[in-house]
């Protein structure tokens, strides 16, 4: 993780990051679907992925003429999942290191600044509670009433940290990306 985190710090290009950490409830059995079924790691993660997109496009303010394209501009992620949590339980939730803003396809940058957490987990929430209906891994009642919830109540969490500088706090990001790609035991408790 250590030489990992060193060389991607290294690839970065300048500018503000964040890291994101989306946790998914205990509640319903979640948690232990996606334990049974490792496949929805990865499919819950590219959901994370097409949500994330599609909010941080929506959130910047661009000039009019731009609008059209900015349902194209993405920002730069690097996503983990991790499936364990402290005493190795099963604990499905998934870090990123996210750009603090976009890129359009000409290659220019638009900073977000604000994050409207709120806003990102609902959108979250609906998108993931759609997806497990749709795979069958949900009863449709039971997503209405996980979504009837309130989001703080929900099981549902985002953790949205401060911008990292990259050139100017990299042994901080040095430090985000070395708790990202931890492993489940550190060599050092073995």
């Amino acid at each position: 993780a250590e030489a990992l985190s060193h060389s991607l710090a290294e690839k970065l290009p300048d500018g503000d990051y964040r890291h994101l950490v989306v946790t998914l409830p205990n509640k319903m059995g979640l948690r232990k679907r996606l334990q049974r079924d490792t496949r929805l790691h990865r499919q819950i993660g590219r959901l994370v992925h097409r949500v994330l997109c599609r909010w941080m496009a929506k959130q910047i303010g661009c000039h009019r003429n731009r609008r059209e394209e900015r349902e194209r501009a993405r920002p730069g992620i690097i996503m983990a999942v991790q499936s364990f949590g402290s005493g190795l339980k099963s604990h499905v939730h998934y870090h990123l290191l996210v750009t603090d803003g976009v890129y359009f396809p000409d290659g220019s940058y638009y900073a977000l600044g604000y994050w409207d957490q709120a806003s990102l987990l609902s959108e979250l929430r609906h998108s993931i509670l759609k997806s497990l209906v749709a795979r069958k891994c949900l009863q449709p009642e039971t997503a209405k009433l996980l979504e009837s919830w309130p989001l703080e109540r929900s099981g549902f969490s985002t953790f949205v940290g401060d911008p990292i500088n990259q050139p100017a706090d990299r042994p901080r990001l040095e430090r985000v990306l070395q708790y990202i790609f931890r492993p489940s035991i550190p060599l050092n408790h073995l």
